[in-house]
């Protein structure tokens, strides 16, 4: 009606809000087959023995593990540079980020977010021969994403990791990545970032006027989703933020930079290279406007310096992971890759 506000019809369109439950187990009325929404991935259970699929939880990664180790890799081996000069920079005025150094990965274990993903996924599995076939999955097979495939990921429907960047609020007020990861944050009118991530991880939207509309949006370069990461100590020098004046030394006493890596099923992709807002912009899903499941904008000179990545679905990414790092003016040396292979979740 015209008494609601945005952020409600915006939910009415997507689905039920991500507070309501949700079974250990759904089953496809297309296939029959049951999903199960219950099972965790194994390398969560191996750095969390007695992790249980019904509580959340959040815990660490041990430094010597293999996926502590892949993850530090993919960071450092998607760095770019020609990124804007004035957003994610060395602290101190040392320039642009050369190298990510890995100090902490938690593991987010929220079972609301998780089960949601996973029934999404599920459920476009069943379609995965229509993916297969689609246009935009035969681009990304010639021009592939920036990150390395996951052996545990589905890549049926597309399923990839992308970097997500985010913070405090400006004021230092509100922790938007706990907003992002968690259920439960309250909403707030003055600050359009949290209203948007009130109804857990996989909602947080941007707004209709954004480039591709309303959507979560992610990257492929870990350099790209760094701009938008704020100073830890000040809450500024990101986009849309105020230039960063701390030092180095204050920078390092505070605590470390934070970026979500994010599990997203992209399904259909619709290849964007001739950018036109009439697609993207207004009070409609873009996705279903298309017939497609997702959006990825083409780095095209005059359109985008790197790639974008977005999805419209509320189910159709999770915030796996929260990586804490700090910033190098050279290049950090990642981690080995991993020795044991993991079962794909």
């Amino acid at each position: 009606s015209a008494k609601d506000t945005f952020k409600c019809r915006r939910l009415r369109r997507r689905g039920v809000a991500l507070r309501e439950p949700l079974p250990s187990k759904v089953r496809d009325p297309s296939s029959s087959a049951w999903l199960d929404l219950a099972v965790l991935p194994d390398y969560w259970l191996d750095a969390c023995p007695g992790l249980t699929p019904d509580k959340a939880k959040r815990f660490d990664l041990p430094e010597g593990s293999p996926v502590f180790a892949q993850i530090s890799a993919w960071m450092n081996s998607t760095i770019r540079t020609g990124h804007a000069a004035a957003y994610g920079q060395v602290p101190g005025h040392a320039g642009p980020t050369k190298g990510m150094e890995v100090v902490r990965i938690e593991v987010v274990n929220q079972p609301s977010l998780w089960r949601r993903y996973c029934c999404y996924r599920g459920l476009l599995h069943a379609r995965r021969a229509e993916i297969k076939a689609h246009e935009g999955t035969k681009y990304l097979s010639k021009h592939p994403s920036a990150m390395p495939k996951c052996e545990w990921l589905d890549a049926d429907v597309g399923e990839a990791y992308f970097w997500h960047g985010s913070g405090k609020s400006a004021d230092g007020s509100v922790d938007l990545i706990e907003a992002i990861v968690s259920v439960g944050h309250e909403p707030s009118d003055e600050n359009g970032e949290v209203m948007e991530v009130a109804h857990g991880a996989s909602s947080r939207f941007a707004k209709t006027t954004s480039m591709f509309g309303a959507g979560v949006y992610l990257a492929d370069i870990a350099s790209k989703a760094n701009l938008y990461v704020p100073c830890p100590r000040c809450h500024q020098g990101a986009y849309f933020r105020d230039p960063c004046h701390c030092s180095m030394a204050e920078v390092e006493k505070a605590e470390p930079y934070r970026m979500l890596l994010c599990r997203a099923v992209m399904g259909r992709v619709y290849i964007e290279r001739k950018y036109s807002e009439g697609r993207y912009k207004g009070e409609f899903n873009p996705a279903i406007k298309l017939g497609v499941d997702s959006v990825m904008g083409e780095a095209v000179k005059g359109q985008l310096a790197f790639r974008e990545y977005v999805v419209y679905h509320d189910s159709a990414s999770y915030p796996e992971f929260i990586v804490h790092y700090r910033r190098r003016a050279h290049p950090s040396k990642p981690g080995g890759a991993p020795k044991k292979k993991a079962k794909k979740w």
